[in-house]
């Protein structure tokens, strides 16, 4: 994570929702990475939890079974295979090669 792409992409987002409220919110220590504000501290310390807990570029959450839709699209696409169980199979097979093993 870039902090300082972090840090004003936060900013933008905290002079959006509060706008008058720049002049004593903004007070940064960048040594320490700390804000001055202790409200606008705690919303920082908040901001960083969640983006560390984010999906990181090129991947995505998706449903552990498939849904109607994905299975409408497998169907469409190898129009061949008339079983879903097939499809629910190698679906699942794909999202069990993605789960973190325990090697």
């Amino acid at each position: 994570m870039d902090i300082q792409k972090e840090r004003e992409a936060f900013e933008a987002w905290l002079f959006k929702e509060y706008p008058g409220a720049k002049d004593f919110m903004i007070v940064y220590r960048p040594d320490e990475n700390i804000y001055e504000h202790r409200p606008t501290q705690v919303r920082w310390e908040a901001w960083q939890a969640a983006k560390a807990q984010a999906v990181p570029d090129g991947c995505m959450v998706v449903d552990s079974e498939p849904n109607r839709k994905v299975l409408e699209k497998l169907s469409y696409i190898f129009p061949d295979i008339c079983d879903s169980r097939i499809f629910v199979a190698a679906y699942k097979a794909m999202i069990e090669a993605q789960e973190p093993t325990n090697d």
